[in-house]
């Protein structure tokens, strides 16, 4: 079925001087979303005969309200590349979701069977950041950029789930639950680039410290994290003639398990598919080294090796 959105979006600039300018917006967005689905299955065994038959009809209704205000002032200094950035957003965000599963089951001389799920799901997530950037040259060929940012989420699922038990709804205590998932991150960072004759270089350092917390309401269970991670950076190139340049780099990444992931509960998504998180996710580490080369600006070839430790992926 169709979904339908309504969406607004504002904003206002000052512009102080030809240096200093402000700007500030707001997106609001709000709508749902509608499936509707009919699944046939036939199960047989190894001489293709047909053991059961299941016809499923699932329902999916979503309604969303999504707010992002963002505040960006950035002052800009005579040389070419100095400049002061500041960025702070704040996003407010809503989801409820009603899904009903109902599947008849016909197997041979057996009478016919009927389950349902029906599950309401009403979820909140808040996002705070902020960021500041500060640039300035060193001389005619370096420059140097330091840089610090913040981050807050929290979100808030609440799920009731229901079971159909003959022609009655029963709540399932044993899959409904209250997840709340909170993640602090913050992060520094230094980096630094010069050219010396054909030789150009750009090496960084960022730090960050990370701090989560899952609790499952259901069965009050806490998982508590924090970690402090180095992710060194370096791009090196040189410039064997006017046409031919050979590149470098490596770099570290981190990628951090999101609020799905570490939710143990189970959620289902039709009849026969249902998925859950692991709380003791560790963050995926992942080390890139990169070596290329460039003729005339338009052929690029690259090699590269990826190394990544504590992947996180689904089965």
């Amino acid at each position: 079925n169709p979904g339908r959105y309504y969406s607004v979006h504002s904003g206002i600039t000052v512009d102080f001087d030809s240096t200093k300018i402000l700007e500030a917006s707001v997106n609001w967005i709000k709508g749902t979303f509608i499936s509707n689905t009919q699944i046939g299955l036939d199960f047989y065994d190894g001489n293709n005969t047909v053991l059961e038959k299941a016809t499923s009809s699932n329902n999916f209704d979503e309604g969303y309200n999504n707010l992002t205000f963002n505040v960006n002032y950035s002052k800009k200094y005579t040389q070419d590349n100095h400049y002061l950035k500041l960025n702070i957003d704040y996003a407010p965000h809503t989801n409820k979701y009603d899904n009903s599963f109902q599947t008849t089951y016909l197997k041979s001389e057996m009478p016919q069977a009927t389950t349902g799920r029906h599950n309401i799901q009403e979820l909140s997530n808040t996002t705070y950041t902020a960021r500041l950037d500060y640039s300035k040259p060193l001389g005619k060929n370096s420059l140097y950029e330091i840089g610090w940012k913040g981050s807050h989420f929290y979100i808030d699922n609440a799920r009731s789930n229901d079971t159909l038990g003959g022609n009655t709804w029963v709540n399932d205590n044993g899959s409904s639950n209250d997840f709340q998932y909170t993640q602090h991150v913050e992060a520094a960072y230094l980096t630094f680039a010069s050219k010396i004759h054909k030789f150009e270089y750009k090496l960084g350092l960022r730090t960050e410290y990370t701090y989560t917390k899952a609790f499952q309401k259901t069965n009050t269970e806490t998982t508590e994290k924090n970690y402090l991670h180095l992710f060194p950076t370096a791009f090196l190139s040189y410039n064997l003639n006017a046409i031919n340049v050979l590149r470098g780099s490596f770099s570290a990444r981190i990628a951090r398990p999101n609020d799905h992931d570490v939710n143990a509960f189970r959620i289902y998504e039709d009849a026969f598919t249902y998925y859950e998180g692991n709380p003791n996710l560790k963050p995926e580490r992942s080390n890139i080294i990169e070596i290329g080369h460039s003729y005339k600006n338009k052929l690029f070839t690259t090699l590269g090796l990826s190394d990544s430790r504590d992947v996180i992926t689904w089965i």
